[in-house]
């Protein structure tokens, strides 16, 4: 029940809709991967409970973002030895990008409000709320 509208009953849906509609980040190409249920995941905090009062297990996807083409990065690289097979040695070189899990897109299930955000090592940060991302079609 909702806090605005007692009466309402709002009921987990099975399916949790169609995935955000971001396809670029930063200058990347965004893939989606598969929304799946997580039973608990408490970061961010505001997920814990969502604003229509829900406060069950919510869908949770992942954006990989993919590098631009020819992309590197400098990366300490480490490397056997030939000339002394079981000694290693680092090296500082160009290396390809590799896609990361850039973005974290949480579905209420009961209102189907979704929340992104940007992954930043371990945290979580809030991006900034566009329409065009939540704008969800009705799935049966």
């Amino acid at each position: 029940m909702t806090a605005e509208r007692p009466n309402l009953r709002l009921l987990p849906t099975e399916k949790p809709g169609p995935l955000p509609n971001l396809t670029e980040w930063k200058g990347r190409r965004l893939e989606w991967q598969p929304w799946v249920r997580r039973e608990m995941f408490i970061c961010p905090p505001e997920a814990a409970k969502c604003e229509c009062g829900y406060a069950g297990a919510s869908w949770l996807t992942f954006g990989i973002a993919h590098p631009r083409p020819g992309e590197t990065e400098r990366r300490i690289v480490t490397q056997e030895s030939r000339r002394h097979p079981g000694q290693f040695f680092d090296i500082d070189r160009e290396v390809p990008v590799r896609p990361v899990k850039a973005i974290a897109g949480f579905r209420c299930p009961a209102c189907r409000r979704t929340d992104l955000y940007e992954r930043n090592g371990f945290n979580l940060e809030p991006i900034d709320p566009q329409p065009s991302l939540f704008e969800l079609e009705d799935t049966p």
